[in-house]
C-alpha cells in the first residue's frame, strides 16, 4: 500500500461533507502527493471516484474494509 501525505476520516458524513472536505484537504498537499480518505456512505466510492474525474485527480487504490467502510487513496 502506498503511503498518504494526509489522512482524513468522513465516517458518519454524506454528500456533500465528503467532497467539501477533500477539496480542503487537496490544499494542504503538493502536487503529486497522496491523500488517504475514509468513508462510510454508501455513496461515498462513486461520488469520490467521480469527484476524481471531474477534477483529473488519480484514483490510486480503493480499499473495502468490512460493509460500508472504504478507503481511497487520490493523487493530487
Amino acid at each position: 500500500m502506498m503511503k498518504a501525505s494526509k489522512h482524513i476520516s468522513v465516517i458518519g458524513d454524506s454528500c456533500p461533507i465528503p467532497l467539501i472536505r477533500i477539496t480542503q484537504a487537496f490544499n494542504d498537499i503538493a502536487k503529486g502527493d497522496i491523500l488517504s480518505v475514509t468513508g462510510d456512505d454508501p455513496m461515498f466510492e462513486s461520488s469520490i471516484c467521480d469527484y476524481c474525474e471531474a477534477n483529473n485527480l488519480e484514483v490510486v487504490d480503493v480499499i473495502k474494509r468490512g460493509k460500508h467502510e472504504v478507503n481511497v487513496l487520490i493523487r493530487k
